[in-house]
């Protein structure tokens, strides 16, 4: 199975979880996104404009779009190339996200987990967090253990 193969098979496993999944064009910096102007204080750049369109653009011709309420943990696996940070991609695609109605409001994310993957459309995913049930048991993964206690 090719990388592709597999960002393509974890996305549709997530949204059949509950968890909203949108395309990722090549990323815009945050360092791009905003420029002071007199009289008017902080405001969007032209090539932020330009990107957020095509970003919302991307979104829109994905199909049907799965909205996600409440708190969000996020996954951004972006297209390579960019000389961009990773944490400097991530407000970008999160607005838009917003902005095309997958999720309430930024406020409501949690965590942002950001990748670099060899391809030309990248794949984001808004997965809902539930409530965790009180002593819920043990949580592992690649390694780590933690055991869940209710703070009462």
């Amino acid at each position: 199975m090719t990388l592709g193969e597999t960002v393509q098979a974890w996305a549709e496993e997530a949204r059949s979880k509950g968890a909203a999944t949108f395309p990722l064009i090549r990323p815009i910096s945050v360092n791009n996104l905003f420029e002071n102007r007199r009289g008017k204080g902080r405001v969007r750049t032209r090539k932020y404009d330009l990107w957020r369109a095509d970003q919302m653009g991307a979104i829109m011709a994905a199909g049907p779009r799965l909205h996600v309420s409440g708190p969000v943990d996020i996954v951004l696996m972006a297209p390579a190339g960019s000389q961009a940070d990773t944490d400097n991609i991530q407000k970008g695609y999160i607005d838009a996200a917003v902005a095309m109605g997958l999720m309430d409001d930024d406020r409501n994310v949690v965590s942002v987990a950001t990748m670099w993957i060899p391809a030309h459309i990248g794949v984001g995913v808004i997965a809902p967090i539930h409530p965790q049930t009180p002593s819920a048991g043990p949580i592992t993964g690649r390694g780590a253990s933690f055991h869940t206690e209710d703070p009462r």
